[in-house]
């Protein structure tokens, strides 16, 4: 995980990650990987992109199932207003 959040992740995510104590590491680096994958399909972009990727869309996330990591993006700016219907 670690490479992959030095290498991938933009600023603010890697803050969040590193900031984490050791036993929130995976949720929160999950709770990011979602974000940046949904904004990189959103927008088209490869992991090359990934440190400005969220820059580019709208975006949420739902930490409404405990493990589970859900995220949606879309291009343009917000707000992005999502509902989430799950069990």
């Amino acid at each position: 995980m670690e490479d992959i959040v030095n290498n991938c992740f933009p600023p603010i995510a890697q803050q969040a990650f590193h900031l984490a104590s050791p036993r929130n590491q995976v949720r929160v680096f999950f709770h990011w990987w979602a974000q940046i994958e949904a904004a990189l399909k959103a927008s088209g972009k490869g992991l090359d992109d990934s440190n400005e990727c969220l820059d580019d869309v709208s975006h949420e996330v739902c930490e409404a199932v405990p493990g589970v990591a859900l995220a949606v993006a879309v291009v343009g700016a917000g707000p992005l207003t999502i509902t989430w219907h799950l069990p």
